[in-house]
């Protein structure tokens, strides 16, 4: 029988524990910045735990520690018989990924770190692998971002995805985000923020974006839209309201009523007449001399400029259809407002947008109200005039009647005074 000391065979374990550590940490298969070390209490009341291991990384400016059990929680728990993992700082200063557990039977804890950096590299690159290939199926007004926190000030954001459109960068530069006209990329990766932004993309081209931080991995997903794309979708939403509503209209035999949508023409500048236009179908096309070169009703009205100038009002004037009508309009922008000197074009998407009806079809009720007024006024003054008639031949008929009841008294009073007269004198 073989007898071995259970002292001797315990520091035995300890010691190939140990080499076996620092063999994994010299192996160059293993990951980058990962590192094992295996931990024991410098004593049992002590405040500090002493590395059993070589410290991969302990030269130069990266003294062998003293490790403090205080310093690092999940450390304390290892070495209280716990296991787990948490995020740390290591004695580099670095941000790592820590698990532990411990081996009660020798009295120490073994702990694997790796800096964040390495863990979420991978996933980085994956995203933006996925990324790029999600762009290839998107529209091609649309973009998927995945940006990251750059080394410094003068390089604050790291670009992991290609950019889709590339080719329409500027001939011999290189394509680059203005981060003054795209200042949510910078906000999104330096303040975790989430939101929505507008600004210049790499080529220069005026876009839309949502954006979400990804917490803890320094990286944010960024959705961008051209904005040319957004306006022309809210537009078409505007025209399909118009068509709808004028459909309503249409379904009411008597109706003159009508929504009237129009803009600048093919990216003119919406100065004159000539350049407006209008932009959703009419009701009765048959009126129109042609189309436009948006395939609409040809012409304009003069009310369509007032609108183009940032103006909202109404206007009795002949149509389209050569119909005198009432017409109320006003402006509609559907993206960002732009000061009232600024110029009015089809790429800034300023729209107008009127309601009218015919005037004759106003008119006709006042001239019933109107006619109607007239003889009610004339019934009020008929009646009033019987009223006074009435009044009247009561007046006269009371007054004949006094007169008839005076004329009686006279004659009874006369026969009265020729009776007395002849009581005296009857010779006479």
């Amino acid at each position: 029988v073989y007898q071995v000391a259970a002292g001797a065979l315990l520091a035995d374990l300890k010691r190939e524990l140990i080499r076996t550590v620092e063999a994994h940490n010299d192996d160059p298969k293993f990951a980058k910045t990962s590192e094992e070390m295996a931990v024991a209490n410098r004593s049992a009341a002590g405040p500090h735990a002493h590395v059993l291991s070589r410290l991969r990384f302990c030269a130069g400016a990266h003294p062998c520690p003293l490790w403090s059990r205080n310093a690092s929680k999940g450390l304390d728990r290892a070495l209280g018989g716990h296991e787990g993992w948490h995020e740390t700082v290591d004695y580099r200063g670095r941000r790592v990924l820590e698990a532990f557990e411990p081996i009660p039977i020798l009295g120490l804890a073994l702990t694997l770190k790796v800096d964040w950096a390495e863990v979420y590299a991978d996933f980085r690159k994956q995203a933006a692998h996925t990324f790029d290939v999600v762009n290839t199926q998107l529209d091609n007004t649309e973009e998927l971002l995945l940006v990251a926190k750059g080394a410094n000030d003068s390089h604050p954001v790291d670009y992991l995805t290609h950019f889709r459109f590339r080719d329409e960068c500027a001939p011999g530069s290189r394509c680059a985000y203005n981060l003054t006209k795209a200042s949510y990329l910078e906000d999104t990766v330096r303040h975790c923020a989430n939101g929505t932004g507008q600004g210049n993309d790499y080529r220069g081209s005026p876009v839309m974006s949502g954006f979400t931080c990804l917490d803890g991995l320094d990286v944010a997903a960024v959705f961008e839209v051209d904005q040319a794309q957004v306006d022309e979708r809210g537009i078409n939403l505007i025209r399909s309201y118009v068509e709808e509503e004028n459909h309503h209209f249409e379904e009411d035999p008597e109706g003159t009523m009508e929504l009237l949508m129009f803009g600048a023409l093919n990216g003119t500048t919406a100065d004159s007449l000539d350049n407006i236009g209008y932009i959703a179908p009419v009701l009765h096309p048959e009126y129109c001399s042609g189309k436009n070169v948006r395939g609409y009703c040809a012409g304009a009205e003069p009310f369509m400029l007032e609108a183009m100038k940032h103006k909202t009002g109404k206007v009795l004037a002949p149509d389209y259809k050569g119909e005198e009508a009432l017409t109320a309009y006003s402006y509609v922008h559907v993206s960002k407002d732009l000061p009232p000197d600024a110029q009015y074009t089809q790429k800034d998407y300023w729209i107008g947008f009127a309601i009218k009806e015919s005037y004759a079809k106003i008119r006709t009720p006042g001239l019933l109200a109107a006619r109607n007024l007239a003889l009610i006024a004339a019934g009020i003054t008929l009646v009033a005039l019987m009223e006074l008639w009435l009044v009247v031949r009561w007046l006269l008929n009371s007054i004949e009647a006094e007169w008839v009841e005076g004329k009686k008294a006279i004659e009874h009073e006369k026969k009265q005074f020729s009776g007395l007269v002849e009581a005296m004198y009857p010779s006479a």
